[in-house]
C-alpha cells in the first residue's frame, strides 16, 4: 500500500514556502484534475492559504463532478464561490 499511496503531509511540509505565497489568490481555476481523494490534502492546503479565493473547476465524466461536489463540501467552500464546468 505505500507504494501506491502519497505521503501528502510530507509532500506539502516540504513545499510549504510555496503554499504560503498563495494568500493574495483570488481565483483558482482546476483543469484536468480528478479531483480523487488522494489528492484532497493538497486542495485543503490550498484553501487553507486563500480562503476567500473563487474556484473555478473543470470535470471530465460523472465521477469527477461527483469528487469535485464531495471535496468543495469537505472544504467548506462558499457554493456562491464555485464554479464548475465541463471540459
Amino acid at each position: 500500500d505505500e507504494a501506491t499511496t502519497k505521503d501528502t503531509s510530507t509532500i506539502i511540509n516540504n513545499h510549504n514556502a510555496f503554499f504560503s505565497k498563495l494568500t493574495d489568490i483570488k481565483n483558482i481555476v482546476v483543469i484536468g484534475h480528478s479531483m480523487a481523494p488522494v489528492d484532497w490534502d493538497y486542495f485543503m492546503e490550498v484553501h487553507r492559504h486563500c480562503p476567500d479565493a473563487d474556484w473555478y473547476i473543470g470535470y471530465h465524466g460523472v465521477n469527477d463532478l461527483k469528487n469535485c461536489e464531495k471535496v468543495s463540501a469537505k472544504l467548506g467552500i462558499d457554493p456562491r464561490r464555485i464554479a464548475i464546468f465541463k471540459t
